[in-house]
């Protein structure tokens, strides 16, 4: 009886500890909001979680996101403080890769070599043929170290973390404070029209949904909750992403609700049928009233009837003439493409190329070699995946999203959500 008692009041401090930490984090959040100094002091108080080892260090990795993605007209951009925030994101991250050496961990089911080839690739062509190799190696340094952390640190803590629950609460939380920003200008203060909330632009809101609907997918909540609960989360997904106009946000959500649904349909059949209660009504009207399919239509070609790829043809036809002009080894990571004679060995943060594709960019920053060494490392995550299937959501949106919004190589910014996503989908438990 005194050993339950004992357990209970261990689990209630636990608990407690939780509600206040996360207090903390959040006020620490807003804190940075009001201006450089206070974003200075709260990115230097971060620094004290790296005593809890890999687990702060992953804290610290995961607020620098959120802050980075917040919305200009709520909070000082955290691009006034650019060097200092790359400081505290690298090291955070060599912080992980020290401990992990310290320790001596086998990681004999790990993807440091095909991570580690891809890297060497990407950093002997940026120095041969890209046109800002200081730059590119910089850029693809940045995304070697960030991603090699969250893997081993995700790894490291997977037994004693759920992390994802801890995911999805974050992606939770700034849904939910997003919601009120629905009647006010600042909610769609990108262009006017297209919903943001939180985040700095409508795309960014989009990509948060979806993530938030993937996590919500597999989180491991009680059973008999699992049909309302999960489809709830994804209407109220499908529902916001109506109003960001991100047409690869919804297409990637409709499809992880597909997979999602079709896996589990021998497992929990009341869940389909919930499922197709909800979504069956709302396809029918889709399909069957006019005035919706006008506005599908609308959503889905953006009010371009020419092309659904408008809005990405310029892009897209930059990448393709580059790939054209060198596909073996491309035409340098990240950086815009110049003539030999033009190369620049400078550095700076203003040179950014927006790709639009990971597959077409891929081709165009490191050619057929780079695409493929790039290919042989998701497969080498898939392979040593432990419940592959399980978390194929996971897999899917980060995949998908790229397809429309390329942010993988994005260390510094909402690409390490797509590393949580995947280092999970590895080593969850």
């Amino acid at each position: 009886m005194e050993t339950l008692l004992l357990k209970t009041e261990q689990k209630k401090r636990k608990s407690l500890n939780y509600v206040l930490n996360v207090c903390l984090l959040i006020s620490l959040l807003i804190f940075s909001f009001l201006n450089t100094i206070t974003l200075m002091i709260s990115l230097l108080l971060l620094t004290f979680l790296l005593t809890k080892k890999e687990l702060g260090a992953l804290i610290i990795i995961i607020f620098i996101m959120v802050r980075t993605i917040i919305n200009p007209g709520v909070a000082i951009d955290i691009s006034s403080v650019q060097t200092f925030k790359y400081l505290i994101l690298l090291l955070s991250s060599f912080s992980i890769i020290y401990l992990s050496l310290q320790k001596k961990n086998n990681y004999n089911n790990f993807p440091i070599y095909s991570l580690t080839i891809f890297y060497v690739y990407i950093v002997i062509s940026s120095l041969l043929i890209s046109g800002f190799p200081i730059v590119s190696i910089f850029k693809i340094t940045l995304f070697y170290i960030v991603f090699l952390a969250i893997l081993i640190g995700i790894k490291t803590t997977s037994k004693e973390i759920d992390w994802k629950e801890k995911i999805f609460q974050v992606l939770f939380f700034l849904i939910l404070i997003s919601i009120p920003l629905i009647i006010s200008p600042l909610g769609y203060l990108r262009n006017g029209v297209s919903f943001q909330g939180i985040t700095n632009q409508p795309n960014m809101f989009g990509i948060i949904v979806a993530f938030y609907v993937a996590f919500n997918l597999v989180r491991s909540n009680n059973e008999k909750d699992l049909s309302y609960s999960k489809s709830a989360h994804s209407l109220i997904g499908l529902l916001l992403i109506y109003v960001t106009f991100s047409r690869t946000a919804l297409i990637t959500v409709l499809t992880c609700i597909l997979i999602y649904y079709f896996l589990n349909f021998t497992k929990n059949y009341k869940s389909i049928i919930l499922g197709f209660g909800l979504f069956f009504p709302i396809i029918l009207i889709i399909g069957f009233t006019k005035k919706s399919q006008e506005i599908f239509i609308n959503y889905i070609y953006k009010s371009n009837y020419d092309s659904i790829l408008y809005s990405r043809s310029i892009q897209l036809k930059t990448l393709l003439d580059d790939f054209i002009e060198s596909p073996l080894i491309g035409k340098g990571f990240g950086v815009p493409s110049v003539e030999g004679s033009n190369r620049s060995w400078n550095f700076g943060f203003e040179y950014i190329v927006e790709a639009g594709n990971i597959v077409f960019g891929l081709l165009a920053f490191s050619g057929i070699l780079g695409l493929s060494l790039f290919i042989f490392l998701i497969l080498r995550i898939i392979y040593i995946s432990n419940n592959s299937l399980k978390l194929l959501p996971l897999l899917v949106v980060t995949f998908m999203l790229n397809m429309g919004e390329m942010m993988f190589f994005s260390p510094n910014n909402i690409g390490v959500l797509c590393y949580l996503s995947l280092a999970i989908y590895a080593y969850d438990t």
